[in-house]
């Protein structure tokens, strides 16, 4: 890992305590009676497009859209918005990630049965 930029070896270490790391902040939007912001530490805009994919799936979801606010910053954030009165984005956003964890470990099953290494 001799190339991987500085900001980046902060999180392939494995000295990390876990607890120091930050968690996902999730913050209601006053603008929006039915919208939250989650903001996502150290992930980037490829997990973060798998994410929009997969709330943008589900019909409650009216509006998903990611940003990254600088690219030193090590931090994603999404909004999702609920076309639905009184449904729970949080639990959108809980259920889009197991959907995305699910398709990731197909497609690793798939891989692995082809012996593409």
């Amino acid at each position: 890992m001799e190339n991987v930029p500085d900001r980046l070896l902060q999180v392939h270490n494995l000295n990390i305590d876990k607890t120091l790391q930050p968690k996902v902040e999730v913050s209601k939007l006053i603008e929006a009676n039915d919208a939250h912001e989650f903001t996502l530490p150290h992930i980037d805009h490829t997990l973060g497009y798998i994410l929009k994919y997969e709330l943008e799936q589900m019909e409650d979801v009216q509006y998903a859209c990611l940003k990254l606010p600088h690219p030193l910053e090590q931090k994603l954030v999404m909004r999702v918005y609920s076309n639905k009165a009184g449904v729970q984005v949080k639990e959108l956003f809980q259920r889009a990630v197991t959907q995305a964890l699910a398709h990731l470990k197909a497609l690793n099953e798939i891989i692995q049965a082809a012996n593409i290494e």
